[in-house]
């Protein structure tokens, strides 16, 4: 028996097929049984591996980041922007009912390392900000400005280059879902989550320096 199933993904072939072979199964004779093979079971001891290589993955970032930075607390800062961002990735499953596969899982592991730019690129021109004697508010707040539309610029050209891929082909699918949504999210939450984040994790920032920075522009006012 073969089928045509250019337009499909495995995951979704097993979905259809799984309820009506579990319904032809109650009038097989006794002893007989039905077993799923290839891509998917491929796809079901890769997950697991998928897991360790995310992890391994955050490890080896956060290695780097302490390394260029010279610190152990802001490397966490910009890392925070991976778990909010699968925040989009699994919202954009959910809403295109794209089921999770092997793709997916890869989009996802691809997408821990994505997400940390926006962040790096942040981070480092509020250092930079920071160098030059400004407040930590202040330098927190001018350095998101700044980097507003770089930052805006490159993930949107990297969310349109993989929208051709997207539909290409249905197993490329999944993983251009996961790292489009969970891209869009992240770059939407590093620009206020960071900064944030910055300001009250830092060991220069503190509510001193946020009262003095809105005291300072209502003077100006």
């Amino acid at each position: 028996m073969s089928a045509d199933t250019s337009s499909t993904t495995a995951g979704e072939v097993v979905a259809a097929l799984q309820p009506i072979l579990d319904e032809k199964t109650s009038s097989w004779p006794k002893g007989y049984r039905y077993q799923l093979g290839g891509e998917v079971v491929s796809s079901d001891d890769a997950f697991g591996q998928m897991g360790l290589a995310f992890i391994l993955a955050m490890f080896s970032i956060y290695i780097l980041l302490t390394l260029m930075f010279g610190s152990f607390l802001q490397p966490l800062i910009i890392i925070m922007v991976v778990p909010l961002a699968l925040i989009g990735t699994f919202l954009g499953f959910f809403i295109t009912a794209t089921p999770m596969s092997f793709f997916g899982i890869m989009g996802v592991v691809s997408l821990a390392g994505i997400a940390v730019n926006n962040g790096i690129v942040l981070v480092d021109t509020i250092n930079q900000r920071c160098k030059k004697g400004q407040q930590t508010a202040r330098a927190a707040a001018l350095g998101a400005a700044d980097r507003l539309r770089p930052i805006v610029s490159t993930s949107l050209t990297t969310v349109l280059s993989l929208i051709p891929l997207a539909y290409s082909s249905p197993q490329w699918y999944p993983l251009c879902v996961a790292i489009i949504y969970g891209l869009i999210a992240s770059t939407i939450i590093a620009m206020v989550i960071i900064p944030a984040l910055y300001v009250l994790l830092s060991p220069s920032g503190s509510t001193k320096d946020v009262n003095v920075s809105i005291e300072k522009t209502r003077d100006s006012k």
